[in-house]
C-alpha cells in the first residue's frame, strides 16, 4: 500500500508516526511543503532531514510530489502549502483520502456564521462529503466544528499527534549527579530522606503565552508552600510572559523551589519529564492538541490538565489515568495539584495507568497499525464502505461530538492564538 502524508514540515511530533507508517505499509512518503518557521527553529524543533529516507520536499521536487498525489493508494492532507488545485484533484479522484485537522473555530463556533468562511469551507470540505474522504480529528472538539457545517457525516475519526516516547524500563536520565533510572527517583529520594517527606517534583513545559496559563503553575506552587508541602517546580520554555512569571515567582518568594530553564530541546524536555512526578497542563480551549500530554503520560507523569485542551478528552479519564479540571478555573487546578501532591499512592496509580494508555493505545505504532487496517477494510482492498473497526476510544475510532466551550467562556480569555 502506497501512503503519502502531506504536511507543512517534518518535526519531532511527526517522525515516530512516519517511521511506523513506513513499517506498516512498506511504501510511505512524507511530503513537506514549506520551510520550518523561525519560531519553531528557535524552539528546538529542527531535525536532520537527511536521515529520513521517506521524506520528499515538494519545493525541490514538485513533479515527483504531483505524481505521488496522483498515484498513491492513500493520501493524508495535514496543514500544508500545496496549491489548492492539487488538493482538489486528489480529493475528487475517488481514491481514498484523509484530511487531518485541528479545530476550525477555536476562538468560538459563532464564527461559523461568516458567509465568506462558509463558502471557503464548502469548497474545501463540504463538496467531498459523499466521496471516500475521511476526517482525522486532531483534537476532541474538531468533530463538533465540522458537524456544525455538515461536513464528513459518519466519516470523522479520532486522531492526534504521536510523538516518540521511549520505554521507561530502558531510558535513563542524565542529571548533574549522575545517571538514574527514570521514575525511580521518587522512591530513592524518600528512602534517602528517612522520616523527612521528599519534595514532589512539578513540571510545566511550553510557551509562556496566555493560552497556556503558565501562571497557574506558580499559583499551585504558592499553595503547596502555604500548606507546608515540600516541592520543586521546573518551568521549561520561553515567551512573552517570562519576565512577568519570573517577577511573580520572586514576589511570592518561591525560590529556590522554582527554577526557569529557558527553551530546551525535545529530548531535554523528555528528560525533565522523567524526573517529574506531576506534569502541569492548564492550557485553555485555544490549545488544539498538546503533544506534551502524550509525552508526559508516556514518561509516567501524573498529568493535571484542562478539559478544554484538544488532547485531554481523548487521552485522560479523570482519576483513572490523570486529573482533569474544567472551564479554566485556577482554583480547581490548584486543588488538583494539592490532591496529587498529598497522595503518593494516587500518583503511583495514575502514573501506571497513564503509561499503559500510551503504551497500548495512543502511540505511533498502534496508530499506524489501525490506520493501515482501516484503509484496507474501508475500500483500498475490498471496495466497500468504512465500518467501525475499533471500539476502545483510541485512534481511528468514531469521533464523538463533544461540545466546546461556549461564547461566554471566550470572553474570559485573551481569545486569539499566540505563538
Amino acid at each position: 500500500m502506497k501512503i503519502v502524508h502531506v504536511s507543512n514540515f517534518i518535526n519531532h511530533h511527526q517522525i515516530a508516526l512516519s517511521n511506523a507508517l513506513q513499517k506498516q505499509s512498506g511504501d510511505f512518503t512524507f511530503l513537506q511543503t514549506q520551510e520550518m518557521t523561525k519560531e519553531r527553529v528557535q524552539a528546538g524543533w529542527q531535525v536532520d532531514e537527511s536521515t529520513f529516507p521517506w521524506l520528499v520536499d515538494y519545493r525541490r521536487e514538485p513533479e515527483r510530489g504531483r505524481q505521488l498525489l496522483r498515484e498513491s493508494d492513500v493520501v493524508i492532507f495535514g496543514w500544508n502549502q500545496l496549491p489548492r488545485t492539487l488538493i482538489d484533484e486528489r480529493l475528487s479522484s475517488g481514491k481514498l483520502s484523509f484530511v487531518a485537522s485541528e479545530r476550525l473555530y477555536r476562538e468560538g463556533q459563532w464564527k461559523a456564521i461568516s458567509p465568506r468562511g462558509l463558502l471557503a469551507k464548502g469548497r474545501e470540505h463540504f463538496r467531498y462529503r459523499k466521496m471516500p474522504v475521511y476526517l482525522l480529528c486532531a483534537g476532541a472538539y474538531v468533530a463538533s466544528d465540522f458537524h456544525l457545517i455538515h461536513c464528513y457525516p459518519h466519516k470523522m475519526l479520532r486522531w492526534g499527534y504521536f510523538p516518540e516516547v521511549l520505554p521507561l524500563e530502558t531510558e535513563t536520565v542524565h542529571g548533574q549527579e549522575g545517571t538514574t533510572d527514570r521514575k525511580e527517583g521518587c522512591a530513592q529520594r524518600e528512602d534517602a530522606a528517612g522520616d523527612r517527606p521528599s519534595p514532589v517534583s512539578l513540571l510545566f513545559a511550553g510557551r509562556f503565552v496566555p493560552l497556556k496559563h503558565p501562571e497557574f503553575a506558580l499559583s499551585a506552587a504558592s499553595l503547596l508552600k502555604e500548606r507546608g508541602i515540600p516541592y520543586t517546580l521546573t518551568m521549561t520554555g520561553d515567551g512573552p510572559l517570562r519576565a512577568f512569571l519570573e517577577a511573580e515567582s520572586k514576589r511570592r518568594e518561591l525560590a529556590p523551589a522554582v527554577r526557569f530553564t529557558g527553551t530546551l530541546k525535545p529530548e531535554e524536555v523528555r528528560r525533565e519529564m522523567g524526573r517529574a512526578d506531576l506534569f502541569l497542563f492548564p492550557s485553555n480551549y485555544l490549545e488544539g492538541w498538546g503533544a506534551v500530554v502524550n509525552e508526559a503520560m508516556g514518561n509516567g507523569c501524573t498529568v493535571i490538565a484542562s478539559s478544554e485542551a484538544g488532547a485531554v478528552p481523548y487521552l485522560i479519564r479523570d482519576h483513572e489515568n490523570g486529573l482533569v479540571f474544567g472551564k479554566g478555573k485556577k482554583r480547581a487546578f490548584c486543588e488538583r495539584v494539592l490532591e496529587a501532591a498529598n497522595d503518593r499512592s494516587l500518583r503511583e496509580k495514575l502514573s501506571l495507568a497513564a503509561r499503559t494508555e500510551i503504551a497500548t493505545k495512543w502511540n505511533a505504532e498502534e496508530a499506524a497499525k489501525r490506520f493501515v487496517l482501516f484503509c484496507k477494510k474501508s475500500g483500498w482492498e475490498t471496495g466497500r464502505e468504512a465500518e467501525d473497526f475499533f471500539h476502545d476510544g483510541g485512534p481511528m475510532t468514531p469521533a464523538p461530538l463533544l461540545r466546546p466551550p461556549a461564547f461566554l467562556r471566550t470572553l474570559q480569555e485573551v481569545n486569539h492564538l499566540q505563538w
